[in-house]
């Protein structure tokens, strides 16, 4: 991300030297901060389990609402999110009744932060 933003300032530079209009727009806040914060689930989830709860730990506080994506191939289902206000553990409620085993990218979404992981999905024994 810091080799982006460095390529765009220098091109807006040389744009500048020439009388050129910089086009190249600035990274948002959130877009900063997405390839800061991880999101990580130490837990396999086990696929067929209906209900299941998950802590994910955060490497930085989310301090506003909050919604979870998950890779939409893992067939998991989050029915609930839940964490006390100030701590970086989130819960999660989960439906892995027709989950995939593997491995999923999952998306923590806050207004201005943005936290990336992996969950793994366990088939059942």
């Amino acid at each position: 991300m810091h080799t982006k933003l460095i390529v765009a300032a220098g091109v807006a530079i040389v744009g500048a030297a020439f009388g050129a209009t910089n086009t190249s727009r600035a990274a948002t806040p959130a877009e900063l901060r997405s390839n800061q914060c991880v999101a990580t689930i130490a837990t396999p989830i086990v696929a067929g389990s209906s209900s299941q709860e998950v802590t994910v730990s955060l490497s930085e506080d989310m301090a506003d609402s909050l919604s979870v994506d998950i890779a939409p191939e893992s067939n998991l289902k989050v029915s609930r999110i839940t964490r006390d206000m100030g701590s970086k553990m989130v819960k999660l409620e989960v439906d892995a009744t027709n989950g995939s085993p593997g491995r999923w990218a999952v998306t923590l979404n806050g207004k201005t932060t943005v936290c990336k992981g992996e969950v793994r999905v366990s088939a059942r024994n």
